[in-house]
Parts: structure tokens; sequence; C-alpha cells
């Protein structure tokens, strides 16, 4: 109810499949309610955060109204790339140039603002149409409370949790 998730769901599926990615640490290729399109990296599962990538995944992409474990937001019109490449700002532009329109990023870059970075991100949502959404840097764990980057440039999305009282999670 919170993130109104029933009134997208009616809305999202009546348009045309977007062309999703998301680079993560690690992605379960057999899990019941996914169906990846490709996948990038070496998707290696001796990482430390072996389900991040996979929970991730499943809020995106996860296979709805099949009666098995998760359903996702966007489930039903997705096309899903996933990509081990992850907290690289190169691999966020090759997939914005191959047509990308969403890339979500877990991860963040620095706590210190970049011309370079900035540009370049504001390249891809205006020359390559592309909405990257990043994590917000989960409040005081990184960069003390302050801002983290890329998820802090005006051409990002920068997305952070809530609590069961709407504060912001950490």
């Amino acid at each position: 109810d919170l993130i109104n998730a029933s009134k997208a769901w009616n809305i999202a599926k009546r348009y045309p499949k977007v062309n999703v990615a998301i680079t993560d640490t690690y992605f379960d290729t057999t899990h019941e309610d996914l169906s990846f399109t490709l996948i990038g990296g070496s998707n290696n599962e001796n990482v430390n955060s072996v389900a991040h990538g996979t929970f991730t995944a499943g809020r995106f992409g996860a296979i709805n109204n099949n009666g098995k474990g998760v359903a996702s937001s966007g489930g039903y019109n997705t096309s899903l790339y996933v990509s081990t490449n992850w907290a690289s700002d190169a691999e966020v532009l090759r997939l914005a140039q191959l047509g990308y329109r969403v890339i979500n990023c877990s991860w963040i870059n620095t706590c210190s603002y970049s011309t370079i970075q900035n540009d370049l991100y504001n390249e891809i949502r205006n020359i390559h149409n592309t909405v990257v959404i990043f994590g917000a840097g989960n409040g005081n764990i990184h960069c003390n409370g302050n801002k983290a980057y890329p998820a802090s440039y005006e051409s990002c999305v920068s997305v952070t949790s809530v609590g069961h009282k709407y504060l912001r999670g950490v």
C-alpha cells in the first residue's frame, strides 16, 4: 500500500515490455520466479552478498501470478538483463548504449561530487533516454550521512527505504 503497487500493476501490464538492466553482485539463475533475458559478468556466487542481486532482480522482474515465490512490481512487462559487472560507471553507460531504458545499481562509488561522473550520468539520461536508479547509501552506513554518488546526481533516481512509520531506513 505504501508504494501503491496494485495501482502500478494495473497500469504497467497495459504497456509493452521495458528493457531493464541490473548491476549487482550475484544472481540465482535457477530461481523459480526469474527468467533472465541475458546475464553478463562472472556471476561468482562466492561473493559476500549472494542474495542481493537475486532479491533486486525479483523486485523488477519476478514472474507474477504463477502461485510461486515472490511477485514484482514490474515483472509483467520486463525484459531483464543482469550483470555482475557492478560498481562500474562504464557498465552503466554500455547498458544504456545497448538500449536498456531502466538500469538499477545498488551501489555507490564515492561520497564526493565529480563533474566528470555527473556529465556521464547526464549523457545517459539525456542522450540515451535511460533512467538510472541508485541506492542512496543506507543512511549513516556510507558517507557518514552525507550524499552518496552517483545516487545524488540530479540525473539519477536515488532510493532509500522507509521504516514502518515512514522514517528513512538505515
